[in-house]
């Protein structure tokens, strides 16, 4: 089999938590001409991907830390690659929606209830594609929908869906509103 190496030096990060599935996947990719970073836990690839800004990701779905199917885990990973938000640094958002309640995302907009909450977007305001949750949801037991009210533009629920009630660390009350 042979592949033709990319014209520019692309970079790729493997993150894989079996150490010979990471060195094989890395040692292919470099015979192709990529440059290959390396990650063994989803924290890691957090920090990898916030330095090393990768052209591309090769994600284990099974990290005993981060478990790459949630959207929870997407939506860190997301951020920290977009630079939207640092890790460590809080994310501010209202409370869209509490347990029980249903939340439908459609290709051009959020609805709570019924009622429109703002619109959903395909790519952010650099031109990447934004994940796509699309369909009617219940809030679960224990969760919510975080929304941004601010921006139309908002990395929320979403794209990402619901998240843990325990995350909510703080409670923000505004001193004045424009």
């Amino acid at each position: 089999m042979s592949a033709t190496p990319p014209a520019t030096a692309t970079s790729v990060l493997v993150v894989d938590d079996e150490p010979q599935l990471r060195h094989a996947l890395s040692v292919n990719l470099r015979a192709r001409g990529y440059v290959v970073h390396q990650a063994g836990t989803g924290n890691e690839a957090l920090r990898a991907t916030a330095d090393t800004r990768p052209d591309a990701v090769i994600l284990d779905l099974g990290l005993p830390d981060v478990d790459g199917v949630e959207g929870r885990a997407f939506a860190r990973w997301t951020s920290a690659y977009r630079r939207w938000l640092q890790q460590g640094y809080p994310l501010i958002k209202a409370i869209g929606a509490l347990p029980g309640e249903r939340y439908c995302v459609t290709n051009r907009a959020l609805y709570i209830d019924g009622h429109r909450r703002g619109p959903v977007f395909t790519v952010d305001d650099q031109g990447l594609p934004l994940p796509k949750l699309r369909g009617c949801f219940t809030v679960p037991r224990g969760e919510f929908l975080p929304l941004g009210t601010h921006s139309p533009k908002s990395f929320d629920g979403r794209y990402f869906g619901t998240v843990p009630l325990t995350l909510i660390r703080y409670r923000a009350v505004p001193l004045w509103t424009f």
